[in-house]
């Protein structure tokens, strides 16, 4: 996955402190994944460790608001201070109150609870994409399938049915962001990519979960 020493030392690291909450990724794999199995994809503990391993803050994942105001572990971040129905509902967020307020008193430095939001997010990504470019979906394998919500969850479901669009299954999904007065620029496919398989070796799970 990466032939950086200090890289694969600080993703083990990471990785380590994440599955302190193994059981919660469990509990919520198991809970949703019917409802992926409905959209064509097979929903497990490991692309919630991929996500949060990608999303995360490596210092302390529960607590930390990002500079874009992603919060906590799996980063879910308002849009114009609302989130989407099932996503609230998963942090007992108030999208009638601040987001200030909800900072205070909603569920989302709980770690089953930000998981699960984590979950119904990509879970409306997902729907959002089969319904906008029904035929690429058709086309896609599941690893690309995932690529594409994964992206969607980083970037936007908008900006991922712009690269389906206009290069087809295997597009490859560069995301962009302004930070510090600057615009950085990275290839997320690739980058959750590397994660996934570096998960997919750590073999944390229990297989009947």
């Amino acid at each position: 996955t990466t032939g950086n020493p200090e890289v694969a030392s600080l993703w083990a690291r990471n990785a380590e402190r994440l599955l302190t909450w193994r059981e919660e990724m469990e509990r919520v794999a198991e809970q949703m994944r019917p409802r992926f199995e409905a959209v064509g994809l097979a929903f497990t503990p490991e692309i919630l460790l991929s996500t949060a391993l990608q999303e995360s803050s490596d210092r302390d994942p529960l607590n930390t608001i990002s500079f874009d105001g992603g919060l906590g572990m799996m980063q879910i971040t308002p849009y114009n201070g609302r989130l989407d129905d099932t996503v609230a509902n998963a942090l007992d967020w108030d999208n009638n109150r601040s987001v200030a307020h909800n900072r205070r008193h909603s569920r989302w430095r709980d770690a089953y609870a930000n998981l699960l939001a984590g979950a119904e997010t990509m879970l409306v990504k997902a729907h959002a994409i089969a319904d906008a470019v029904p035929e690429v979906w058709a086309t896609m394998d599941e690893d690309q399938r995932w690529r594409a919500v994964l992206y969607a969850y980083n970037a936007g479901q908008g900006a991922a049915i712009r690269a389906l669009a206009r290069e087809g299954a295997d597009a490859r999904m560069i995301s962009s962001y302004r930070y510090n007065g600057r615009t950085v620029r990275h290839d997320y496919t690739e980058e959750i990519d590397e994660k996934i398989v570096y998960v997919d070796q750590l073999d944390a799970f229990d297989v009947n979960a």
